[in-house]
């Protein structure tokens, strides 16, 4: 899993935007409700409070979003104009002219799944501006439950669409259970490991399984996302490490650096780009996927230290 550091450039970046762009569409959205007494409810409990539910703290928002349920929950017809200002399918509609997923999955650059680092998430527009591909966004707190919340920066999490539609698919995420991609850098106290198995189910006679010794809420995110069961279709990576740790003991990177890459200017992190396809810091493990995986099992295989 990959922490999003709220502190970079990158994301602050993305969020003052996400921000800028969506007070300016929502204040469009609400002048067009065409109830007077409708828009007189949003001008009095929303619209001050537009900053915080599109930007601010996970908790905060959580907070307000919970105030505001509580004023609609009796109310089908308001809770109705509450659905229609905060309109995920509207934010990722593929359009050219405003401001959009799209828009926010560029800025973000989440190369790989947030949750799995399994999978590649780039985003992909044509030279004419037609929209190609794209991270899906998974609501941390679920936008059927928390409708104020569909269009915060902080609950929409870059995905793959397995761990978004497939297996999380609407589950209700707790930030007292669950550990959050913006708010917990602890997201990846964490290591895989492997054990031998009888089982059929598992293939290759191998089995993936994750270590949490103290984090019960990285635990949580874990079983709940099915890291477990998914890592497990890949055991003939798992498979491939082990035949390198069999064929060249612990020294393989020195034999390459030594006979293959011989006079060339490469350091070491790059040596091991080269040679796994991964990144070794763990900044950088959303570039490419299964960067924790490789690097927690050649941890073990003591191929690097």
């Amino acid at each position: 899993m990959i922490f999003l550091n709220p502190e970079s450039f990158k994301i602050k970046s993305a969020k003052h935007q996400h921000l800028k762009e969506m007070l300016d569409l929502l204040f469009i959205r609400i002048d067009k409700i065409d109830n007077d007494c409708v828009k007189s409810w949003f001008d009095f409990f929303v619209n001050d409070y537009l900053e915080v539910l599109i930007s601010g703290d996970i908790n905060a928002a959580y907070e307000l979003s919970a105030r505001l349920n509580s004023e609609v929950s009796g109310s089908s017809f308001l809770l109705k104009y509450v659905k229609q200002v905060f309109n995920y399918d509207w934010f990722i509609y593929k359009t050219k002219t405003r401001y959009s997923g799209y828009d926010l999955a560029k800025n973000l650059d989440a190369t790989t799944c947030t949750y799995c680092n399994r999978n590649y998430t780039v985003t992909v527009a044509s030279k004419n501006g037609n929209k190609i591909t794209r991270p899906q966004f998974d609501h941390y707190l679920d936008k059927s439950r928390h409708p104020f919340l569909a269009l915060s920066f902080y609950n929409l999490i870059p995905s793959c669409s397995i761990c978004n539609s497939s297996v999380k698919h609407g589950l209700e995420f707790s930030l007292n259970k669950h550990a959050h991609p913006y708010l917990d850098e602890s997201i990846n106290n964490f290591r895989f490991s492997y054990e031998y198995s009888n089982d059929p189910y598992h293939k290759n006679g191998l089995k993936i399984k994750t270590e949490v010794h103290q984090d019960w809420y990285v635990k949580n995110l874990l079983t709940d996302l099915k890291i477990d069961e998914i890592y497990n279709a890949h055991t003939d990576i798992l498979f491939e490490l082990l035949k390198i740790k069999q064929s060249y003991s612990d020294k393989y990177l020195s034999i390459l650096e030594k006979e293959v890459l011989n006079g060339l200017k490469v350091s070491r992190s790059e040596v091991y780009r080269l040679a796994f396809g991964v990144f070794y810091d763990e900044p950088d493990f959303d570039k490419r996927p299964f960067s924790k995986f490789k690097k927690d099992i050649l941890k073990e295989l003591n191929i690097i230290t």
